[in-house]
């Protein structure tokens, strides 16, 4: 049997060329998928934000954004809010800055993650013009 040899290069670099082919196209296909790390986003103005006392842990700070639910879709998204708890680090800076947002009207980017009862809580927030 006579093989040509230039012929079975050709097609082991093709072969290798796919490869790195496929694994670019997955790569750019599933990277997304992996770097968002939330269960919900959504930009808009603050409608309303409750600040509540009482028992640590009962969602100290709510805010609700004009434009929908963040964790829309997943949870109990019927009460429509975002929480943050005292004990949450940073909650005092998070709070002077929502406020900030909420009393001049600002576009506000927020994420939230579902907590371990299915509610929504506030973990990244951004102010944009």
């Amino acid at each position: 049997m006579y093989f040509d040899s230039l012929a079975l290069i050709e097609f082991w670099e093709a072969i290798y060329m796919f490869k790195i082919l496929l694994a670019c196209m997955l790569t750019a296909v599933l990277w997304p998928v992996e770097a968002m790390a939330w269960d919900g986003s959504l930009t808009g103005r603050i409608s309303s934000m409750h600040m509540v006392s009482g028992q640590p842990g009962n969602f100290e700070m709510r805010i609700s954004i004009d434009s929908g639910n963040v964790c829309s879709g997943v949870g109990k998204d019927g009460y429509g809010w975002l929480y943050l708890n005292e004990s949450d680090s940073n909650y005092k800076a998070t709070v002077a800055f929502l406020m900030t947002a909420y009393q001049t009207q600002q576009l506000v980017t927020v994420y939230g993650n579902l907590d371990s009862n299915k509610f929504c809580k506030l973990g990244y927030s951004q102010v944009s013009r």
